[in-house]
């Protein structure tokens, strides 16, 4: 996998979505989710996804929007002193993206979509162990009710879009559109592939939504003189409409200061830590070559503090994330290099994730007890002594391995020598 860090990573792979990559998810998300190995007609899909997604047709759901969390903000928060904010924002968004995709507005329906999934959100990107009482396995199981559950909404919407005939394309939900719109060569997607979007859609509304929510919350309680500016803005707006009036469009392009606040903080706290591709053709990005068939992964690096006049300072020699769970300092360039050899032992002791010391049993900690027989073993004057040996065993290996062969594997084949000589 190819991890591109940065604007400009991020700029140059998402307009190149098509031409040099396409969508791609790693295979414990695939197998959770059902998803199939080949995902057939992706660009017809991606024209109708666009069409969907324009700024015209999502203005016309700002009203739906305002109703839903005015309803949700009444039920859920208001009666209460305290409210744990995140739980309740998983809540919000996905009830309002079943509206949007699928028009479930039926509560019921709604929670019987909802508990499956929030056990698929929970495991899909744990270790893919598929056994009963792991994360995985619970994602693979709410995996195959959401999938069954949509596919019955799917040939209901069908039955009722054959029955009453298309309406207006421009106020239909996405599974609608989906229903009646063709790729090029006028073939209809199968129920399959509109299962496969909708679920994908979900996944992608839910995490980052929810996230972005929570942190500009949290954001706000942390500068309460910000939070007073977006009170004032809220309130001069709702007094220019009327108690009883739903936001239009024009209302939420009036919200300047607000939507810089949503902007820095998902500059601090990126709604989504990367996204997943395939590369379709080889390529050159800041002189390394990616070859056709890589992943790659868009990384989105965390800044340490939001910045309330909207200034654009940021380190990129280093930023806080969280890998191989654990919290982790990510230092980048060759003075931090030199920072951290240079400080072994002082600062820093060797460490490995749980995924390495599990499997090799590993004792917790005994790095530096063995440290000082390491440097007397490694030292310049005794490894000399090794040479003869490394020079033989090398003539041997290349008169097996290469010198009867026309054409060799060196990765596999040097793997091979480098263990015999270790």
């Amino acid at each position: 996998m190819a991890v591109l860090c940065g604007p400009s990573a991020n700029k140059f792979i998402f307009s190149n979505e098509t031409k040099r990559f396409n969508p791609w998810w790693p295979r414990s998300v695939s197998q959770a989710l059902l998803f199939a190995k080949n995902p057939g007609r992706n660009s017809s899909v991606l024209k109708e996804d666009h069409s969907f997604l324009k700024l015209d047709s999502m203005q016309k759901y700002v009203p739906i929007m305002d109703s839903m969390a005015k309803e949700h903000l009444d039920t859920k928060w208001a009666k209460f002193d305290e409210v744990k904010v995140h739980p309740l924002a998983k809540e919000f968004t996905f009830a309002l993206a079943c509206r949007i995709f699928i028009n479930c507005a039926n509560p019921n329906r709604v929670r019987d979509l909802m508990v499956p999934f929030f056990d698929v959100a929970e495991g899909i990107m744990s270790a893919p162990v598929n056994f009963p009482g792991t994360p995985f396995h619970g994602a693979v199981e709410g995996g195959k009710i959401i999938k069954h559950r949509l596919l019955e909404i799917i040939k209901q919407r069908r039955m009722e879009i054959a029955e009453k005939g298309v309406v207006n394309l421009g106020v239909q939900d996405l599974l609608s559109r989906l229903l009646v719109s063709s790729d090029e060569d006028g073939k209809f997607f199968s129920p399959e592939e509109i299962a496969n979007k909708i679920i994908g859609y979900l996944i992608a509304s839910f995490y980052t939504t929810s996230t972005a929510i929570t942190f500009v919350l949290s954001h706000l309680a942390e500068n309460p003189h910000v939070y007073d500016k977006v009170l004032e803005e809220q309130v001069e707006i709702a007094k220019s409409k009327g108690a009883e009036k739903m936001l239009r469009w024009a209302d939420v392009q009036k919200m300047k200061y607000t939507w810089n606040v949503v902007c820095e903080s998902m500059r601090l706290e990126p709604p989504a830590q990367g996204a997943f591709k395939e590369v379709l053709t080889d390529f050159t990005f800041a002189g390394f070559n990616i070859p056709k068939g890589w992943k790659a992964w868009a990384f989105v690096s965390c800044p340490e503090k939001f910045i309330r006049d909207r200034m654009t300072k940021r380190s990129s020699l280093i930023f806080k994330t969280c890998l191989a769970a654990e919290k982790m300092a990510v230092l980048c360039g060759p003075h931090a290099n030199k920072f951290v050899f240079s400080n072994d032992t002082k600062l820093f002791i060797p460490w490995w994730p749980r995924s390495i010391t599990q499997p090799l049993l590993f004792p917790p900690d005994n790095a530096s007890s063995i440290r000082e027989e390491d440097h007397s073993f490694l030292k310049l004057d005794s490894m000399q002594s090794h040479v003869p040996i490394m020079d033989s065993m090398v003539e041997d290996h290349l008169c097996t391995h290469w010198a009867h062969s026309s054409e060799v594997k060196v990765h596999s084949i040097s793997k091979e020598f480098s263990f015999a000589l270790a």
